[in-house]
């Protein structure tokens, strides 16, 4: 194509049949600069890719993978078959995957020059490149080599060749290793081959070096499928600080004779606080959070379990609201309840001492049992027993538009999941 190269010069050395070789099928003698800046190398990084290679730290994964078995659109499956015309494959015009080279800046989404194809929207030749001259000097598109279908771009051309090279890299005539291809059965089923190169090492390597964003186009997908990344590209810069809060509160405690209970109240209210949201490109949302601590208590005889001495209950409702919340918080909301119950009562002059308090958070479905038996020997010794017993789960949220974890399992799929109310303690039973 016009903007293809400069080339580089051959390695010192070569005869004049590999230097042939290396200007025929060189990167840079088929690729403008801007594809070459996708794969983290040439003039925009200040290397020559022939000369210096590619930079995966640099390259654009959705790219250099479109047309790999494993991509978006194939649902990894094990049976795919690259030879197979019925069905569209991976980097082909009729094929529907995941978003390539998207980024969603000022409020759009766009694509990164180098990635479109003709008939693309924006498709500049001069920029992405076109198609290329056949050996018998006649213009011909690209098209895939075992089905015939025409690549929608050059770099899913590109992206081809990488996965036959991956696929062709490490072969052993008559290997039993099913993970290596071998070249008396270069079109083999249910092993490394050209036709199935999902089971090679290398090209399922590659699917362990990178992660899919989220689908929503804020994350850079396209609705459907998110853009697969390599997993340094969702690693970002992290502060820790320590903001204040500043907090309004008011508290009142009465007696009402009528049921012989004592009542308490308290109210506080915290602007300006930061919530976790992964709806927001920053991960956080200012939120305002209201508290209310509803308790009431009361000792009450039931003399069929105690003739002499008293139950003491006791009870405390929170009740939390945050203003402005939104649906990517992973915090439980807009409303949370949370009640705690306790009853205690002694026996034989109060030398044995038994209480139990049940704790229920109704949002997240945790909470805690925790019975306790006290008996006292003398002034000096005495002796507990205890049991805590917790219950919780986990709690399903959209993953963020911009994963900060790497290695987190769960971007492969469109949900993280935390744990809220006691659900972080459930695992501590004790005695």
């Amino acid at each position: 194509d016009v903007n293809d190269g400069p080339l580089a010069p051959p390695p010192p050395g070569v005869g004049a049949i590999t230097a042939a070789l290396w200007y025929g099928d060189s990167l840079q003698g088929n690729l403008t600069s801007v594809q070459e800046a996708l794969l983290g190398c040439g003039n925009h990084y200040g290397t020559q890719c022939d000369l210096h290679g590619i930079d995966l730290l640099n390259a654009e994964a959705s790219a250099l993978f479109q047309a790999f078995p494993w991509i978006e659109g194939t649902e990894r499956d094990p049976h795919w078959n690259t030879t197979n015309a019925a069905i569209a494959q991976p980097g082909t015009g009729g094929f529907t995957g995941g978003a390539l080279c998207t980024r969603f800046e000022v409020g759009q989404l766009l694509v990164l020059p180098g990635c479109l194809g003709p008939g693309m929207s924006g498709y500049d030749v001069a920029v992405d490149g076109g198609i290329v001259r056949s050996e018998d000097g006649s213009n011909a598109p690209l098209v895939h080599p075992f089905t015939g279908q025409p690549f929608r771009s050059e770099t899913a051309a590109l992206s081809w060749n990488l996965l036959m090279l991956a696929a062709a890299l490490g072969c052993e005539p008559d290997t039993s290793d099913l993970s290596k291809c071998d070249p008396l059965r270069a079109f083999a089923t249910g092993r490394c081959s050209f036709a199935q190169p999902q089971h090679c090492k290398l090209v399922d390597g590659f699917a362990s070096l990178t992660r899919v964003t989220r689908s929503h186009r804020r994350a850079g997908g396209n609705g459907v499928y998110g853009r697969r990344q390599f997993v340094w590209g969702g690693v970002g810069s992290a502060a820790l600080s320590y903001q204040k809060r500043n907090v309004l509160g008011f508290s009142s405690d009465f007696a009402e004779d009528l049921t012989g209970t004592s009542w308490g109240f308290e109210f506080t209210w915290q602007e300006g606080l930061n919530a976790v949201n992964n709806n927001a490109s920053d991960g956080l949302s200012g939120v305002d959070t209201f508290n209310l601590t509803i308790s009431a208590e009361r000792p009450t005889f039931f003399r069929a379990l105690n003739a002499h001495r008293t139950f003491f209950l006791s009870s405390q409702l929170f009740v939390s609201h945050i203003g402005g919340y939104e649906r990517g918080m992973t915090a439980d909301g807009p409303w949370t309840f949370l009640l705690l119950v306790n009853a205690s009562t002694g026996y034989f002059q109060d030398r044995l001492n038994l209480s139990a308090n049940v704790v229920w958070d109704f949002r997240s479905h945790s909470g805690a049992l925790l019975p306790e038996l006290s008996w006292r020997f003398s002034d000096a010794v005495s002796a507990t027993f205890g049991v805590g017993v917790f219950t919780g789960g986990w709690t399903r949220r959209l993953r963020g538009i911009n994963d900060f974890s790497a290695n987190d399992d769960n971007l492969l799929t469109e949900f993280t999941y935390v744990e809220n109310g006691l659900s972080p303690v459930r695992d501590l039973d004790h005695v």
